[in-house]
């Protein structure tokens, strides 16, 4: 071999070394920011990374949805941010009255906190239905002992979908829909900008039903389902219910840079009406229609439960201040399940929000130890 050769070969050695070796620095470089910040993004990450405790990044806003396979899914067609109006509905048969339905909105990457619930606070509800894919019907005695008759309590998770290139965490709700069959999918891919539409169009689908109340809950959040229903059956309600932890004096955000922004062209005035603070409230069936027609003329911005306030200060609804009455709802609430009393805890039937596995499952233990000998007042 020449010289000229050698040294052309030995060039070219070094060159795909060096290419080699900035190869593996950006892998991984990519794995610890992976692993650290941002799970979606990375091509080798599991099911597992997505489904604990940890708050997971949104997808992007541009990604576009995939198609679900399962049949027993309730499926909405729609991308974007359709109009309501234009969402097709499931044919529903005749039905028994419903007298609450609970709507649990869930991302489709939080399996745990799903199984979570179905294994707290759902558990006290007998299954109703003898369908499989029915078994999120269910029914409990009156508490108040007024009637003979159970009620009927219907519960859905509202999910949308996971962007198209994770097909891992869309399968893993494909099969857990087809095991519990009490999985509501919306056809759309999950972003905090379209959370008002995930909650309008979970409340057109509660629209359809024979159903009394309607309850919005999130999936990190405790609810005593005896103790509400209590209170729902004993207490003086307004003829129009829209009930819950009541925010006032809260100011919109405009910088352009927080999640939470909303511009001066969606909502132009300096304080939002009084709302109910997003991760649990209730609604009479007559307050869904009300505010199902209210919301095809007032535009939207992204935060879903000040939205709600302004669609009913526009159809004159004044929310119901359920903080000390039975919902408490503050992030991160501190310590509940360990430092209230049982007599504390009775009072209330809402708790949360932000609540980990572990904690729904501790604060379940201490409530299903306590007697409900009284209404939450």
């Amino acid at each position: 071999m020449t010289r000229v050769s050698l040294k052309r070969v030995v060039a070219f050695s070094l060159l795909v070394s060096v290419g080699v070796i900035v190869l593996l620095y950006k892998t991984t470089s990519n794995q610890i920011k992976c692993s650290k910040n941002s799970p979606q993004g990375c091509p080798w990450y599991s099911i597992g990374n997505v489904t604990g405790y940890k708050v997971t990044p949104e997808p992007s806003r541009n990604a576009t949805p995939p198609n679900s396979s399962a049949q027993v899914q309730m499926e909405f067609q729609g991308r974007g941010d359709p109009q309501i109006e234009s969402t097709p509905l499931p044919a529903l048969p005749v039905q028994e009255e419903r007298f609450v339905l609970i709507l649990i909105i869930s991302a489709p990457y939080n399996t745990i906190p799903r199984l979570t619930i179905r294994q707290t606070w759902l558990s006290v509800l007998v299954n109703k239905s003898v369908a499989l894919d029915r078994s999120n019907i269910r029914a409990m005695k009156d508490p108040t002992n007024a009637s003979n008759d159970d009620l009927i309590i219907h519960y859905l998770f509202v999910c949308g979908h996971y962007y198209e290139s994770q097909q891992k965490v869309e399968s893993a709700v494909e099969n857990e829909t087809r095991v519990y069959g009490d999985i509501l999918r919306l056809e759309y891919t999950e972003t905090y900008s379209l959370l008002v539409h995930k909650t309008l169009t979970s409340l057109k689908f509660a629209s359809t039903m024979n159903v009394k109340f309607v309850v919005k809950i999130d999936d990190d959040v405790y609810l005593d389902v005896p103790r509400m229903v209590w209170w729902l059956k004993t207490a003086s309600l307004p003829e129009k219910l829209y009930g819950g932890d009541v925010l006032d004096k809260s100011h919109p955000i405009r910088n352009n840079a927080s999640k939470y922004y909303v511009s001066y062209e969606e909502f132009n005035e300096t304080i939002f009406p009084f709302y109910c603070n997003g991760p649990f409230y209730i609604l009479s069936k007559n307050v869904v229609l009300e505010f199902l027609a209210a919301s095809n003329h007032t535009r939207r911005f992204p935060l879903e439960d000040a939205y709600i306030g302004v669609l009913a200060k526009k159809v004159g609804v004044v929310p119901t201040h359920l903080r000390e009455k039975g919902a408490r709802l503050a992030f991160k609430l501190q310590h509940v399940e360990r430092i209230w009393s049982d007599s504390e805890l009775n009072k209330h039937f809402a708790l949360g929000d932000s609540l980990t596995p572990k904690r729904l499952f501790a604060l379940h233990k201490r409530y299903v130890n306590i007697t409900l000998s009284q209404p939450p007042s």
